[in-house]
């Protein structure tokens, strides 16, 4: 399903409420998802994480799937089927779109925005403030961006030290191999040969967690293969075409769009 974001303003939105999602179609689209520096310890441990490359530049993600517009940690019924839930889907239905390079702007899902007075509906102002939970949600989202700034200059780092390279993955379809590219890994062997100076530099700005964290992660593709079988298995025709990860959209989720 397609997610449409709009600014929310004052002049548009007071009087309106917003109904929180009960489950998780929303992201049943999203094979990647952008994480945040702050969101690595606990995603390791159940999500498998991937560097991808978008105009020379990476970003490191949760992978969710081998395949365009599918999603294998959510259900048909939306649940969440891994043990960590990225923080942009926490968020939903509000994001931070830009408006240029500089300015970003609190947007909240289309769809998700109703007339005041809705069931299970909560106002998006209080008076001509935003509402305790907006607010709340807002704090989280500002919180997240600042963290995904930070991940980005150590995925700099990381790349300048040659530290990021492909992680190529292989599937079956109906007995056919299909090799899903555009995932990058951390270079194991090469991070063990730096040099002392090299590993002070990146204990100081804060690379070492994200490299351990995003080897550790590996092991958790098992999940998505289990899934991916399962799935397979249950359709007749499942087979796709040599899969490219390589673009992110504003909303921090990964777009196919190119494709």
């Amino acid at each position: 399903m397609t997610n449409t974001y709009i600014p929310i303003s004052l002049e548009q939105h007071k009087g309106k409420s917003w109904k929180r999602s009960k489950n998780y179609l929303f992201a049943s689209e999203e094979s990647v998802c952008a994480l945040a520096l702050n969101e690595l310890p606990a995603a390791t441990l159940s999500l498998p994480l991937a560097f991808l490359e978008l105009d020379g530049h990476f970003t490191l993600a949760s992978l969710q799937g081998f395949e365009k517009n599918k999603n294998l940690l959510t259900n048909s019924n939306g649940q969440w089927l891994a043990g960590y839930v990225p923080a942009n889907y926490r968020a939903f239905p509000f994001t931070l779109l830009g408006v240029d390079e500089e300015q970003k702007i609190l947007c909240i899902e289309q769809s998700s925005c109703v007339e005041f007075g809705t069931e299970d509906s909560e106002a998006i102002f209080d008076n001509d403030n935003l509402s305790p939970l907006v607010a709340s949600s807002f704090e989280m989202i500002i919180d997240r961006s600042k963290n995904i700034e930070a991940l980005s200059l150590i995925c700099d780092f990381l790349n300048q030290k040659e530290l990021i390279v492909p992680w190529p993955i292989t599937i079956d379809i109906e007995s056919k191999k299909t090799e899903v590219k555009g995932l990058f890994r951390i270079d194991e062997e090469a991070f063990k040969k730096l040099s002392s100076t090299d590993l002070v530099e990146a204990r100081d700005m804060g690379a070492l967690p994200v490299v351990y964290c995003q080897l550790l992660s590996m092991r958790n593709i098992s999940l998505l293969l289990v899934q991916h079988k399962l799935r397979s298995n249950s359709k007749v025709n499942t087979s796709i075409p040599e899969i490219q990860f390589d673009s992110t959209s504003d909303s921090g989720s990964i777009s196919f769009d190119n494709l």
